[in-house]
């Protein structure tokens, strides 16, 4: 019995004393980080600065893929066929531009020539 009565009173001692650090620890945490650990205005601001140009980038490759989709799509088109190696080049280019985001223009041209086959 006094084992037991030993033991119930170690384990009451840990559960407060984690209580204890719970209570105390996480605000004297949050207080250091807030005191010594600030924000780098720069590194926020080339970061945004990255993430606007590789939009733009972005933009210049869809804008790219659309002109050259647009010229080959036209001119097989215009020849009324296409070689297996200038659709699957077309198939590239056109997923690419899909991925990126490109409107519905280019898939037009694209099927059309894929019905040359």
């Amino acid at each position: 019995m006094e084992h037991f009565r030993l033991i119930v009173e170690i384990t009451s001692g840990l559960v407060i004393l984690g209580g204890f650090l719970v209570a105390v620890c996480k605000p004297l945490r949050n207080w250091f980080k807030n005191r010594f650990v600030t924000p780098d205005k720069q590194q926020d601001d080339r970061i945004a600065a990255m993430e606007e140009r590789q939009r733009l980038h972005d933009a210049a490759d869809l804008a790219l893929l659309h002109d050259k989709l647009y010229y080959l799509c036209n001119k097989h088109i215009n020849d009324g066929s296409i070689t297996i190696d200038d659709l699957e080049n077309l198939d590239y280019l056109y997923r690419a531009y899909r991925d990126l985001g490109g409107n519905g223009v280019c898939e037009k041209l694209y099927n059309r020539c894929r019905d040359l086959i």
